[in-house]
């Protein structure tokens, strides 16, 4: 399936050039900073962690070398080092000191390595300066590549933090061997390789954090369209069919279809449509039956009544079905006398007469989905049949009720006229009534 994926995604997203890994939208790269905080953070604190294991380790090698040597050392790394990179690892877990953690773990890594290059030169470790050149110039690779890599610091705070040492190590290598020019340009070149290809690394690794973040907004834009296409289809589905008959569909294959012990099933049919339809153009008379219709829909919605179908000019509703109910003769009887009462007020606003018969009638029925390309849920049965024979030998502007159906509703107060019996086609004489106004609410 093609995503549409809104249109300002592209230029959002797009980064500002191959050598400058910025994007060009400032909200988009405002976000990208917040993301990438977020997703740094498992990577300090195992930088951190390190720092930690790595700064034991040379605080155990002091020891061994002797107690000059540690009395130097062990106080600077306790008091300094080893509470700023324990800081640094416990800020990770305070949710508002996170947007700070990649400057804190930048700064710790300045502060080891200037430290680091101090101790080496000026510690009495080494019996001579070559050992200070060798060890001192692998601290100093040692601590950028750490930075570049490990921590995942972006190319320019990369830079910045590995600055401090490296320029250091670079003046105290000019100082030993200031006489000795062959040499110093070896360790020179040698720091040069290790701060030219940290920062490549830094920058490569900086352009994989961004695609990365490109490829989480685009997952998440398609999610977003998916979704809402998957709403739309729900909604769609819904408009066709009850909701709980939809979610019977998709839950389970082959033929959906329930009896129902007792249903109120409704037939409206507009008097005279014949007439009408020869009298106005096409697009009026389909939007009248738009206004009409939708009216009802909303009425049947308000009322709990399960709107089934149109067919021409008829409309058909049940109560009871597919969500039994023991009111089910009154909602239908409510929605029948509220429908008439919108007719009224209808046909003042279009400046047209418009009567509706209404049939109704309860009973048994069965109820399913047919249909393999385009499904349509019905109704099934004789009290269906009765209905519908109750609206089509209805009389105009009137609610017509078979006698099943008129008992129920006298006996919840409703009041009928009898209108008597009457030749139903099929049916032979049945008795009838027709329903005229809901109880009275008492005060």
């Amino acid at each position: 399936m093609d995503i549409a994926l809104p249109v300002e995604f592209d230029a959002n997203c797009r980064l500002a050039g191959r050598l400058r890994a910025r994007f060009l939208d400032s909200g988009v790269e405002a976000a990208y900073r917040d993301w990438r905080a977020e997703r740094a953070i498992p990577f300090v604190r195992i930088a951190m962690l390190a720092s930690i294991v790595g700064w034991t380790a040379f605080a155990g090698a002091a020891l061994l070398i002797g107690p000059e040597f540690s009395f130097l050392i062990l106080p600077v790394i306790a008091l300094t080092a080893t509470p700023l990179i324990v800081g640094v690892f416990a800020s990770t877990y305070w949710q508002r000191w996170r947007r700070w953690v990649l400057p804190a773990s930048a700064l710790a890594n300045t502060f080891s390595g200037t430290i680091a290059v101090l101790l080496l030169h000026y510690g009495p470790l080494f019996a001579d300066e070559l050992t200070f050149a060798d060890i001192g110039t692998a601290t100093a690779m040692v601590f950028v590549y750490y930075a570049c890599t490990i921590m995942r610091l972006p190319p320019l705070l990369a830079a910045a933090t590995i600055a401090p040492y490296v320029v250091l190590q670079e003046v105290l290598l000019l100082r030993a061997y200031g006489a000795d020019v062959d040499r110093a340009i070896a360790y020179t070149a040698l720091q040069l390789v290790a701060v030219v290809s940290g920062l490549l690394l830094s920058a490569s690794l900086e352009r994989q954090w961004r695609t990365a973040f490109q490829q989480e907004r685009l997952i998440e834009s398609q999610q977003r369209v998916i979704a809402q296409e998957r709403e739309r289809s729900e909604q769609l589905l819904h408009n066709i069919l009850p909701q709980q008959v939809a979610d019977q569909l998709k839950s389970q294959s082959g033929t959906v279809a329930e009896a129902y012990d007792e249903a109120t099933v409704l037939f409206a049919d507009l008097v005279g449509f014949t007439p009408m339809s020869a009298e106005l153009s096409p697009t009026r008379l389909v939007a009248m039956l738009n206004e009409v219709f939708s009216a009802f829909d909303a009425l049947c919605v308000r009322h709990g009544v399960e709107k089934i179908k149109t067919i021409g000019d008829a409309y058909m509703a049940v109560a009871g079905v597919p969500m039994p109910r023991t009111d089910h003769a009154e909602a239908c009887a409510d929605l029948a006398l509220a429908m008439r009462a919108e007719v009224t007020e209808l046909s003042a606003r279009l400046g047209r007469t418009l009567d509706f018969r209404i049939g109704m009638h309860l009973g048994p029925v069965v109820a399913g989905v047919i249909g393999a390309s385009k499904f349509a849920y019905d109704l099934w049965g004789d009290t269906v049949n009765t209905a519908a024979r109750m609206e089509s030998h209805g009389l105009p502007g009137q609610i017509q009720v078979s006698e099943p159906l008129a008992l129920r509703l006298r006996e919840r107060g409703y009041r009928l006229t009898e209108r008597g019996p009457i030749e139903i086609k099929g049916k032979g004489m049945i008795r009838t009534w027709l329903l005229d106004a809901a109880p009275v609410q008492s005060t």
